[in-house]
């Protein structure tokens, strides 16, 4: 599943790029991405963080500890539809 998300924001996430700097301007553009770079890391890191401190190995591990049996299904309602999600929003 996750790599068919890292494909899909890979692939369609630099066709928005140039549409993303033409309608915003080179500076504000830049300052956009090193925002959505900045919070992807930090997102990323308190990920890192909750599985370490919850001893939880995987992603689907660490929702059903979170959020219980109900978290875990909604999550895997929410699975097919994330490459579709991804490559909507690069785009």
């Amino acid at each position: 599943m996750s790599a068919n998300a890292i494909t899909a924001a890979l692939l369609a996430l630099p066709v928005g790029y140039p549409f993303c700097f033409r309608a915003c301007g080179m500076v504000l553009a830049t300052v956009l991405m090193a925002v959505s770079i900045v919070a992807s890391r930090f997102s990323c890191n308190l990920l890192l963080w909750a599985s370490q401190i919850s001893n939880k190995r995987s992603y689907e591990e660490l929702v059903e500890h979170v959020m219980g049996k109900a978290g875990r299904q909604v999550r895997h309602s929410q699975e097919p539809g994330t490459p579709y999600r991804t490559a909507i929003t690069g785009v």
